[in-house]
């Protein structure tokens, strides 16, 4: 939904030689879309908790309400990303959080009520010691010296 986010996704894109990405500025938990997509990056709204190196005044602004406000949200985002993609189509979650209940019990829902939906192990794309043993990528500063967050891959069949 933010203009300035878009664009960093175009440029990055662009220096990794990817020309063919196609940018929507807008909110997708309340649009239809009338095309359907070869590969959907869902950047969903998170707590943030994988970033509180950078950001210490998260810890205090954040509540359990605020997390399950956020988990309907991911989970209505990866409901409306999972009709507008293309069968044999690749969609990926991602969060900056560290939290299990936006990530995994998020993943878990969806995965129970999307059967033609395959988790793809995202070490067949980015280096294994960023992968978890359920093929998730999960970074967290102590280890990787980088923010927190995490992602999954799958396939629509």
């Amino acid at each position: 939904i933010y203009l300035n986010r878009v664009k960093l996704i175009k440029n990055t894109s662009q220096n990794v030689g990817l020309d063919h990405v196609h940018c929507l500025v807008g909110d997708s938990a309340e649009q239809h879309f009338h095309q359907k997509f070869d590969k959907i990056l869902i950047d969903a709204p998170c707590s943030g908790l994988g970033v509180l190196r950078r950001r210490s005044d998260l810890r205090w602004k954040k509540t359990p309400e605020d997390i399950a406000n956020l988990t309907e949200t991911q989970y209505l985002l990866l409901q409306k990303a999972a009709v507008s993609l293309k069968s044999g189509g690749e969609l990926v979650y991602s969060t900056c959080s560290i939290d299990l209940e936006e990530n995994d019990q998020v993943i878990k829902h969806f995965l129970e009520n999307y059967a033609n939906f395959k988790l793809v192990n995202a070490s067949e794309r980015i280096p294994g010691s960023w992968v978890d043993e359920k093929g998730f990528i999960r970074t967290f500063p102590h280890l990787h010296d980088v923010d927190g967050s995490f992602a999954a891959l799958f396939r629509k069949q």
